[in-house]
């Protein structure tokens, strides 16, 4: 019989950011490797419902939570949790009720541990609201991370961060990935820099979380800067987002004091269909961010042949090396001027750039390769024997 691993996760629903798709498409790609077998439990919250149709065929357990959203008590949870023997934990995420479940699991049934932080051991997160983190991890979490069998990083940037705070870790370093589109026949993007033989403004696209790690704050404080070096007809900025109703009021004010509306289009959230469609038609994805594990979002405009404009902190070094993502910063006048030279690049130079970012996503960002990785993972968690080669311990 195959063994049966219980996928811990605070959120199955767009609430959840990236973190949604990147444990939604982990969980579908490993089961189709038909070794184990993945029961996923969670959270109802308010989207919850209506995204429980993509992780088909999996349809996850939800439970009703009480308390603050970022906490998430849920004795249910931890109640369906003890209905059966699971031969391993996999925990996304890290702060919330969940890791608390993992915690009983552990100490009751011995039941292995796999963590994935999901870039939630991150200094600028670990140094937010810290006293009440503080609590939450002498309660469970420092004991989850000593006692797990492995903390899975996304990248080395997290795996160092982990060993920071655990040297004595098993660390593996297991990616996130994406579904590669097909673009025979994909309709041409109606962007391009005026000047450059394109009929429309070049499109920038920020996907994603609206929330203030995000720095769209930053960006907007820029784009003042963007549009006196080119003309305004040339270039717009498209966000598609989600999240916190007071940091997208604070985004949409800045925008309108600033007079950024006739460039700058608040497009609200996207998925499926739509989604696809906004991949298309923009020209490159931005994310000025402070914060991330290995955002989803970048890897799906690479998928696009689309290229980057990502800070350091986006982790994902591999696209300044391998030339198809352009570094940025947060300061408004560093940032523009960035945005300015990527803009003035030839039309030709930024297509090169997108043909390089699909190929870098089919070598080391596709889920078959992230699955056969992850697979080998939990099975070395459950069962020993040869450590895996991508897993480390000092």
């Amino acid at each position: 019989m195959n063994p049966s691993v219980l996928v811990l996760t605070p959120w199955v629903s767009r609430q959840g950011g990236g973190l949604q798709s990147a444990v939604r498409d982990l969980v579908r790609a490993c089961a189709k490797k038909g070794r184990t077998q993945y029961s996923i439990m969670s959270l109802r919250d308010s989207d919850s419902d209506a995204d429980l149709p993509a992780w088909h065929p999996h349809v996850p357990e939800l439970h009703k939570f009480y308390g603050p959203d970022n906490f998430r008590f849920s004795p249910a949870l931890l109640r369906a949790s003890f209905r059966q023997q699971w031969h391993a934990i996999h925990l996304h995420g890290l702060w919330m009720f969940p890791s608390a479940v993992a915690r009983a699991q552990h100490l009751l049934r011995k039941t292995p541990l796999i963590i994935s932080p999901h870039g939630m051991l991150d200094p600028w997160i670990l140094a937010r609201n810290r006293p009440k983190k503080r609590a939450v991890e002498l309660l469970w979490e420092l004991g989850n991370w000593k006692q797990a069998r492995v903390m899975r990083a996304l990248n080395e940037p997290e795996a160092q961060a982990i060993r920071a705070l655990l040297p004595n870790a098993h660390v593996a370093i297991v990616g996130n990935g994406v579904e590669l589109p097909l673009l025979d026949n994909a309709p041409l993007p109606a962007s391009g820099l005026a000047g450059h033989g394109s009929p429309g403004p070049l499109t920038l696209l920020y996907l994603g979380r609206l929330h203030e790690k995000k720095g769209l704050h930053h960006l907007l404080s820029a784009w003042p800067k963007v549009l006196s070096s080119l003309k305004e007809s040339s270039i717009r900025l498209r966000i598609c987002g989600w999240g916190d109703a007071d940091y997208e009021r604070q985004l949409k004010a800045q925008a309108e004091q600033l007079n950024l509306l006739r460039s700058v289009e608040f497009a609200g959230p996207v998925f499926g269909d739509d989604k696809d469609r906004v991949l298309r038609q923009c020209d490159a994805l931005i994310l000025p961010s402070s914060s991330e594990g290995l955002p989803v979002a970048v890897l799906e405009a690479w998928s696009y042949a689309k290229p980057a404009l990502i800070t350091d902190a986006c982790n994902l070094q591999i696209g300044f090396d391998r030339n198809c993502a352009h570094r940025i910063e947060q300061d408004p006048s560093a940032l523009a001027d960035s945005i300015v030279q990527f803009a003035q690049a030839s039309q030709a130079e930024r297509e090169a750039q997108g043909a390089r970012a699909r190929e870098l996503v089919k070598e080391q960002f596709s889920w078959s390769h992230i699955a056969n990785q992850m697979e080998e993972l939990t099975h070395w968690s459950i069962g020993g024997g040869s450590r895996p080669s991508f897993v480390t311990s000092h």
